[in-house]
């Protein structure tokens, strides 16, 4: 079944999430942007103030990742042909990685 068969009401309105494809684009460069400056905490977190500061600044980047894993992975399942959307997903998981490698040290930290 296409989903332009579909009834719009069993459909998932992404725009719910993003407006736009260019607003995801944009906010995955912000959230690029954003990630390496988790790393002024390293070396940081036997400071109380710096080790809440960090959990916050961590718990920002998950939610705006996750924000963007989820657009990115039902845009791909609306279309499974669609190679753009594909695209999407390999580039959050890429970000996705880049977050895990710059946030590795909190937990030896702790």
């Amino acid at each position: 079944m296409k989903r332009s068969e579909v009834k719009e009401e069993y459909r998932w309105r992404l725009e719910d999430i993003f407006l736009s494809l260019a607003e995801w684009e944009r906010q995955l460069q912000l959230l690029n942007r954003d990630i390496v400056g988790i790393l002024r905490f390293k070396g940081r977190l036997a400071e109380k103030e710096q080790l809440l500061a960090c959990l916050k600044s961590a718990d920002d980047l998950g939610q705006r990742i996750e924000k963007l894993y989820a657009y990115a992975m039902l845009k791909k399942d609306e279309n499974l042909a669609d190679t753009k959307a594909g695209e999407l997903k390999s580039k959050i998981q890429t970000l996705l990685v880049q977050y895990n490698s710059s946030a590795a040290f909190i937990t030896p930290e702790l």
